[in-house]
């Protein structure tokens, strides 16, 4: 989507909820080694779990970066499913390599230009055109519109003190006014230290007939040499009192840090306070911004503004999904990856049609790509003797000692906190617990656990639990399954070859889904047994040899536990269907569990009896 059109979304959302919220949205720059981009993309996930309404990413002085812009936008879009714009400057460019870059973002699903005219490449202390069809942001603003018409949403840059090489301040604003009057959607301005100064900006655009959105760029202040050097260079007015406090800390990190945050929160009060729509936050690539919004009280409803319970994809071609597998909760980017050659993405049902379509394979690099676990080893079992290290190790998990399991490599999330007593339970006896959802009847679509969809629904869950179970266990479990009418079991071994199922038809299921005013039910996660027992199969077991399995040798007892659970054991899942009756009071299936404890209980004694009496 283009941003412009987000943008006049968070309007409209302002005007139905009689209530003023600004957006936020960050820039950051790429990064010059392959382990610094990785750490980018990392910082970026955190981040956009405060659901900005969109993020940039820099091009570089005369197009240095401007390969890794392309990379860094298209998977922070593609996988992350933030709506990433890119920079695009006239520096160093001629009109081929510009086509290249517009028909690159086009291809991979880019909608968003920030145009410029851009700095001079290093090394050079002036700005020259390579190509005198492009020497201002205004001709790549025409040649864009005339050459993709209304594909690409763009936005142009404001100077709220005037360009630094503009005759005047008048003449800028001129300036910026063809720009917009070209083709540009919005305006985010160069950053500013003095409010007033950006709000007299807008108001002498509004009175020269500007009437697009306008977006203050922020800059946080994290050092006094660098905030020196770059407002001695723009020549960017700073009130005398602020220069002056800089002065007497500038020697002390923390408080520069400190005085950065606190001075960017009083400022960003006084633009929220003037209606700006939203804020531009200039990151360099650091992570403080966290603190401000914070302090802005931005993020307290951050659940809120979650669109599903699961991240989509920004892509344009997977615009209308709404509806995936419950199985890959936890790795939104590999299914992505699996499901990107599908030309139909199911909308509100999963039908027929999503389930003839193909898979990518399953293999050793896709499991160690979106499974690699980058943890110290003492995260891991120095050494596994037996399943007993591997229950001690999902305790862990489930006990909060550990940040995450091979099939999930973030904490226990906050919606399965409700049943965190009971998938501990489940550990204790030894099933391998992946994946699990509570059970939830009429929630607020904006609660903090299980929230999604926006303001104004109400959300409802069954309870979903996935493990790995020994075939001794599971046939335990099979004697009394017919206790529990409400439940459905899918189990299958790693290579498919044994299925057990009470679900003949192999019916998929809803097993989450909101419902909103008087628009269509969402039902964001079902469960496909068809997938689980393919594909998804595949995945699954998988991790234990693939990833799990890699740090330790092949010839060691740790790696041929592993491998016995790989071969050995069957992937469950089980859906409760009763998502109204509280475990207290009915049959659900935790009740299972606790009849599957008192069993092997008896059984210990009985054998303990037996050997006693030999």
């Amino acid at each position: 989507m283009k941003i412009i059109e987000r943008i006049k979304k968070q309007e409209e959302k302002n005007k139905k909820q009689k209530k003023f919220e600004a957006f936020f949205s960050f820039e950051f720059f790429p990064p010059k080694t392959i382990t610094r981009i990785e750490t980018l993309y990392e910082k970026i996930e955190r981040l956009i779990e405060l659901y900005p309404l969109y993020i940039d990413i820099t091009w570089g002085a005369g197009g240095s970066t401007s390969e890794k812009t392309l990379e860094i936008a298209t998977k922070t879009q593609k996988f992350l499913g933030i709506e990433s714009m890119i920079h695009l400057t006239c520096s160093n460019m001629t009109k081929e390599k510009i086509d290249k870059t517009l028909s690159q973002a086009k291809q991979n699903g880019i909608q968003n230009i920030l145009a410029l005219r851009g700095d001079p490449p290093q090394g050079y202390k002036e700005f020259k055109a390579v190509d005198s069809s492009f020497q201002h942001a205004i001709d790549l603003v025409k040649y864009i519109r005339s050459s993709y018409g209304d594909y690409f949403g763009i936005a142009v840059g404001g100077y709220p003190e005037g360009h630094s090489e503009a005759k005047s301040y008048e003449e800028d604003l001129q300036h910026l006014k063809e720009k917009v009057d070209a083709g540009g959607d919005f305006i985010i301005t160069q950053m500013f230290f003095d409010t007033n100064i950006f709000l007299k900006f807008v108001q002498d655009c509004r009175n020269i007939g500007i009437t697009c959105p306008i977006i203050p760029g922020i800059m946080i202040v994290a050092d006094y040499a660098g905030f020196k050097k770059m407002t001695d260079f723009t020549k960017m007015s700073v009130q005398k009192e602020i220069m002056n406090k800089l002065e007497k800390i500038k020697d002390d990190k923390v408080a520069i840090t400190n005085f950065g945050v606190e001075f960017a929160i009083d400022m960003c009060k006084k633009l929220i306070n003037a209606k700006v729509p939203g804020l531009h936050f200039y990151t360099l690539n650091r992570d403080n911004v966290t603190k401000i919004l914070e302090g802005l009280g931005l993020i307290q409803n951050c659940r809120s503004r979650r669109e599903y319970p699961w991240r989509k994809s920004a892509h344009p071609k997977r615009k209308d999904e709404n509806v995936r597998p419950i199985f890959w909760k936890n790795n939104s980017q590999g299914y992505i990856h699996l499901t990107d050659d599908w030309e139909y993405f199911p909308k509100h049902f999963w039908n027929s049609k999503v389930q003839k379509q193909k898979y990518k394979e399953i293999t050793e690099d896709y499991l160690k790509k979106f499974y690699g676990i980058e943890k110290d080893e003492k995260d891991l079992p120095e050494n596994i003797n037996s399943t007993e290290d591997i229950t001690k190790f999902f305790i862990d998990y489930y006990e909060g000692k550990k940040d995450f399991l091979p099939w999930n490599l973030k904490p226990l999330g906050i919606g399965n906190l409700i049943i965190q007593e009971n998938l501990l339970h489940l550990s204790k006896l030894g099933l391998f617990v992946i994946n699990s959802q509570p059970r939830i009847n009429e929630a607020l679509s904006t609660d903090d656990a299980v929230g999604f969809g926006g303001f104004g629904g109400f959300i409802y869950q069954k309870r979903y639990i996935e493990f790995f179970i020994s075939l001794e266990k599971l046939n335990i479990l099979f004697k009394y399954m017919d206790q529990f009418p409400n439940i459905t079991y899918h189990a299958v071994n790693h290579n498919g070859t044994k299925i057990f199922t009470n679900d003949p038809d192999k019916q998929t299921t809803t097993v989450c889904w909101g419902a909103f005013g008087c628009g269509e039910i969402q039902q964001p996660l079902i469960v496909d047994p068809i997938c689980f027992e393919t594909i998804w199969k595949n995945e699954a077991f998988g991790i234990w040899t693939n990833v799990f399995g890699q740090y330790y040798k092949k010839d060691s007892t740790s790696f041929k536990i592993l491998q016995d659970i790989h071969d050995n054991y069957f992937l469950m899942n089980i859906i409760d269907h009763d998502f109204v009756t509280p475990s207290q009071v009915g049959r659900s299936v935790w009740q299972l569990f606790l009849i599957l404890e008192n069993h092997l209980s008896n059984q210990n004694q009985n054998q303990n009896q037996n050997q006693n009496q030999n």
